[in-house]
């Protein structure tokens, strides 16, 4: 606040709303995860569609949809995708028979 205040003094009103702006347009930015296509928070199956629809030209491509940074968004983007949904499934489903034999062994 005494910031603000002291800027405004200064007739510098601009700069504390600049800074605002750009927080609120790179916070979002930093928390997307590596193949979340339609930005929801979560990598999942509807992420996998919507890249299959962008590589067939059917859906506009956005820049998050590029997994390896190559500049195109193609079947070698849908392959790393299809991989890490792989990989997290395989881990939920060593989780559930953890927790399974974990309940089996103390009852």
């Amino acid at each position: 606040m005494k910031i603000s205040l002291y800027l405004r003094r200064k007739g510098h009103v601009k700069r504390p709303i600049i800074l605002f702006v750009v927080l609120l347009l790179v916070a979002p930015i930093s928390q997307l995860k590596t193949g979340d296509i339609n930005r929801d928070g979560k990598v999942t199956a509807t992420d996998l569609v919507q890249l299959r629809q962008m590589v067939e030209g059917d859906r506009p491509q956005s820049g998050n949809a590029d997994l390896n940074n190559d500049g195109v968004v193609d079947e070698v983007d849908l392959q790393i995708l299809r991989d890490k949904l792989a990989s997290s499934n395989e881990k939920q489903l060593v989780g559930q028979k953890e927790m399974t034999s974990q309940n089996v062994e103390t009852k």
